[in-house]
């Protein structure tokens, strides 16, 4: 196997163009992910399944720092696994702000061409997962209906103006998810 394909079957690396896949909107339609990028750089957040205590944590963590996301030009994609009517309701009581645009892939076509793998079963029962869970249970952040694919595992990218990826979190377990000042510290960098 050459560098070359073991580098493509990882997903894009930082630097790399981001693929450009189509996904649907809340009311179903299409979009390409190059749409959301010609206007500004997007936060292109992938969750794990809409009933997940730690992405819903994640995106309650997002919304703390709307004002800086917003005053840095970026709007911040969260795509799911879930329908896009599941998806649409999952987002109007979790990330109703004009900074989000919610988007559904059942299929996975973008999970597969940024690179993000499934979990296996022993993973996803670590002792480590389920205390951070009941810790998000204690912050009100409880774990809902799953949506989705239990295994697929999340990730975090950034994209510029450009199509370029500048930032590319692929977590390594549920609840892996990266601090807002690493992605607003990209953000402050882009030109």
């Amino acid at each position: 196997m050459t560098s070359a394909m073991t580098r493509s079957e990882a997903g894009p690396q930082v630097g790399d163009l981001a693929p450009d896949v189509t996904v649907r909107r809340e009311d179903g339609s299409p979009i390409t992910l190059s749409q959301l990028w010609q206007n500004g750089p997007v936060v292109l957040v992938f969750l794990r399944h809409l009933g997940c205590t730690f992405c819903r944590e994640h995106i309650a963590q997002l919304r703390q720092d709307e004002a800086r996301f917003r005053e840095l030009g970026a709007t911040i994609a969260l795509i799911s696994l879930g329908s896009p009517e599941a998806t649409a309701e999952f987002c109007a009581t979790r990330a109703p702000e004009d900074i989000f645009v919610c988007l559904s892939d059942p299929e996975k076509q973008a999970y597969r061409a940024f690179g993000l793998r499934r979990a296996e079963i022993g993973e996803l029962l670590a002792p480590h997962l389920w205390a951070r869970g009941l810790q998000n249970m204690l912050h009100g952040h409880f774990a809902g209906m799953p949506k989705g694919d239990v295994y697929q595992l999340p990730g975090v990218f950034i994209v510029d103006r450009a199509g370029v990826v500048r930032y590319a979190h692929r977590h390594r377990d549920a609840a892996d998810n990266p601090p807002n000042f690493e992605l607003l510290d990209v953000l402050g960098a882009l030109p």
